[in-house]
């Protein structure tokens, strides 16, 4: 072998090696081509061409026969009553953060949750004596037409393995709250008389504007079971936030004076002195708390972050909670366990003031737990923002608008009264929660609700709102479902005149305060 052939050899032998190695590294770096390749490469000339390769189609799954029309029925469950359930039994769900006639669940999601679906034109009907309007939308994924309830989507829960389960029951997931759709009829439906006026909340002193209503659980004092307490907002001259005064009603509609608390009462530990505003509860302990939120002329330019003042139940100031979460007081609910007590407050004036009419999103709902029993005075154990940033602003006719009703259902969900958003949010595990849910999910909004101020929660489990912008009171289910609204106050100033309110204890009306004739009135 000469020279050059084996010289030759050599080059070859080295940049095999080389692209071998190369190769080697292209794993590990991105390197760009520089042109294309077709893979195969052509046959040699001469040979003859193979046939083209036809892939083969994947199988497709058999048309699913929808059914032209559905009929949703009702059964009776362990722990949620009556609820809706599918052709075949199962539990219907509705979820809390679609949108009206719309979805969010897509995808891996309808695994979990299927839709009730029907054909294309399909149609449901619905069980007898249910409240809600029936109907069906077509999905913007899927193009199926899906099932609802007053536009809410209606599904089934992979969990529920038979008839009669409920185990999808308030899951939390794609900002919502999963809740079985109740059948039951609406609280609303049994009460059909409306007490107005109602009974006269004007003190001797002449304050008026009665805001707050609380129900006295526990005879101790003065304070006699089953009579309604009524703070008042403005003082006599109708200047807003300067009102001292709280009443006390029976049943029957005999007014005493319960407490008239005086700017020296608190000096020093109330920041801008009294105005009562509709924060109000009556504990089994005795204890009575009110807030504050003050103003030396009515207006809001000269509000003052106020405080909660606590009063024995002879009605005597005993002491007042006030600190930087406390900014405007403007309702309040109470979890009563006897030796202490967790209470739910709105705030309203973060940044409100300075922002001239603008809305702020500074509300707060704050949570203090109290040690209400053996004690001289309840002992603040702890304090907690679970709520925060609601929309508030400064208004001329009503001071302020913000976070206002509270209610607490029975499995520790706290509901809210987001009067500037017309909506009603829920904060999740509101007694132990350590930190701030935001606004919570939005149960519900716009429809029947029109600026919602007070809140109650129906022997039903359902959530009752009096309307700030006309004389409606509406219900709600906890799943979003908005079943009832009934006319409170037909005048021509309904709006704005319906504050606080409570359900009787016998669960079989409801007490609430109308601001336009100074009464507390009855629905029953």
């Amino acid at each position: 072998m000469n020279d050059k052939i084996r010289a030759r050899r050599y080059l070859l032998s080295g940049i095999l090696t080389s692209i071998l190695a190369l190769g080697a590294v292209s794993s590990l770096v991105a390197v760009t081509p520089v042109a294309a390749i077709d893979y195969p490469p052509p046959p040699p000339v001469g040979y003859p061409t193979p046939p083209p390769v036809v892939p083969t189609p994947a199988p497709t799954k058999a048309p699913v026969d929808l059914p032209v029309s559905v009929t949703i029925g009702t059964a009776t469950t362990a722990t949620l009553g009556s609820v809706l359930t599918s052709p075949n039994g199962l539990t219907l769900y509705t979820l809390s953060s679609d949108p009206a006639n719309g979805s969010i669940c897509t995808a891996g999601c309808l695994t979990a949750w299927p839709p009730l679906v029907v054909a294309p034109g399909g149609s449901v009907t619905a069980p007898s004596g249910v409240p809600g309007t029936f109907g069906t939308f077509v999905r913007t994924d899927t193009g199926a037409t899906q099932a609802a309830r007053d536009g809410h989507a209606l599904y089934t829960f992979q969990g529920d393995g038979a008839p009669g389960q409920t185990n999808g029951e308030g899951i939390v997931a794609l900002g919502g709250t999963w809740h079985a759709a109740p059948a039951t009829t609406a609280y609303l439906t049994s009460l059909t008389t409306v007490g107005l006026p109602g009974d006269s909340t004007v003190p001797a002193k002449g304050d008026i504007n009665p805001y707050g209503v609380a129900v006295v659980p526990r005879s101790v004092g003065r304070l006699v079971k089953g009579d309604i307490l009524v703070s008042d907002f403005n003082a006599k001259s109708n200047l807003q936030g300067t009102g001292t005064t709280i009443v006390q009603l029976a049943p029957s509609g005999a007014l005493q004076l319960f407490a008239t608390i005086t700017p020296a009462a608190v000096a020093g530990r109330c920041p801008g002195g009294v105005g009562l505003s509709t924060a109000l509860v009556a504990l089994r302990s005795g204890w009575v708390v009110v807030g504050s939120l003050p103003t030396k002329d009515g207006t809001a330019a000269t509000a003052g972050a106020g405080c909660l003042i606590v009063l024995d139940p002879n009605g005597r100031v005993v002491e007042t909670f006030h600190d930087a979460m406390i900014d405007g007081p403007w309702d309040m609910t109470a979890l009563d366990h006897g030796s202490t007590a967790d209470l739910f407050v709105t705030n309203v004036l973060h940044g409100t003031v300075t922002a001239k009419g603008a809305v702020v999103h500074g509300g707060t709902v704050v949570r203090l737990i109290l040690k209400t029993s053996g004690v001289k005075m309840p002992a603040k154990l702890s304090e907690t923002a679970i709520g925060t940033g609601f929309g508030e602003r400064s208004d001329a006719a009503a001071l302020v608008i913000g976070p206002t009703g509270l209610g607490l259902g029975a499995d520790g969900t706290l509901y809210v009264a987001d009067t500037v958003d017309s909506r009603i949010t829920a904060i999740a595990a509101a007694a132990t929660r350590t930190s701030s849910a935001g606004t919570g999910t939005v149960v519900t909004r716009g429809g029947g609700l029109n600026a919602p101020l007070g809140l109650a929660i129906a022997p039903n489990g359902d959530i009752l709102t009096v309307n700030g912008g006309n004389g409606d009171i509406v219900e709600t289910t906890p799943g979003g479902t908005q079943v009832a609204t009934k006319t409170l106050d037909s005048t021509s100033g309904g709006g704005g005149l319906l504050f606080g309110l409570a359900v009787r204890p016998d669960g079989r009306a409801v007490y609430f305060v109308d601001d336009g004739t100074n009464t507390l009135a009855l629905l029953h």
